[in-house]
This record gives C-alpha cells, sequence and structure tokens, in this order.
C-alpha cells in the first residue's frame, strides 16, 4: 500500500507519547525528595505544563548548577566523571515545552544577568579611570 504521505508514520509509543490529552507522568519522580514531588504536582497543574517536562527540566538544571565542580570516578583510578546532561523534549506544538525550562532555569538567567550588569558597569569605572578593557 502506497501512501502520499512523505514523512514517516510515528511509532505507536511515540504518539502515545505526544498525544494531546496524555497527563500521565512518565518520568520517574521518585527519584526526587517527596517535598519537590509534591512542588512538581503543584507547578505542573498551576501553570499547565506537563510534570515530565518539569521534572526533566529540573533535573537538567541541577546538572548545570553542579557544572565542573563536582566529578565521580566509578571504579578505583578510572576516569573522573563530569554530570553532564543533555535534555531533548518532545512534545506538540503549544505544550509549554520551554515554560517549564525557563522556569527551572529562572534563578541562573537573573543571576547571569545581574553579573553582566555588574560586569558592565566595572567596565565603565576602568574606562573612566583611563584603563584599557583588554
Amino acid at each position: 500500500m502506497t501512501s502520499n504521505n512523505k514523512f514517516p508514520q510515528l511509532s505507536q509509543n511515540l504518539q502515545s507519547v505526544l498525544g494531546s490529552n496524555n497527563n500521565h507522568c512518565s518520568f520517574p519522580l521518585d527519584i526526587y525528595p517527596k517535598e519537590l514531588q509534591e512542588i512538581i504536582s503543584k507547578i505542573s497543574a498551576g501553570r499547565g505544563i506537563h510534570p515530565d517536562y518539569l521534572a526533566s527540566a529540573i533535573l537538567f538544571s541541577y546538572g548545570f548548577a553542579i557544572g565542573n565542580n563536582c566529578s565521580v570516578s566509578v571504579l578505583e583510578n578510572s576516569a573522573q566523571l563530569k554530570p553532564i546532561l543533555f535534555m531533548c523534549i518532545i512534545g506538540n506544538p503549544g505544550s509549554n515545552k520551554s515554560s517549564a525550562l525557563k522556569f527551572s532555569m529562572k534563578w541562573f538567567y537573573e543571576k547571569d544577568k545581574d553579573q553582566y550588569s555588574q560586569y558592565r558597569i566595572d567596565c565603565l569605572k576602568r574606562r573612566s579611570l583611563g584603563h584599557s578593557l583588554r
């Protein structure tokens, strides 16, 4: 049977994940403390963010916060591993995917903005004192 559709067909699993009425959480929320699970549930309901999106964005922000400050070695005398996390959120357009990441990274965005403002002030002070920026 030939189809005129040029795009590949989605598997049943992917269709169920992308379904618009799917509010089932498949992210393992039990990795978080009970208090954080409750916060995720309340924010998810209040802001209309799917719990999977929010929980994964929070995990990503944990990895972002740790950065290169910590590492772990699985075996003695083996390579040091950093908590580098990549995240890909797949969902329908308008399903509030970006809101989850913006919410979980808000503190970092604000901190970065404050530090950049301070950097600009310091640059202006140095310039007014006649120092080179280099």
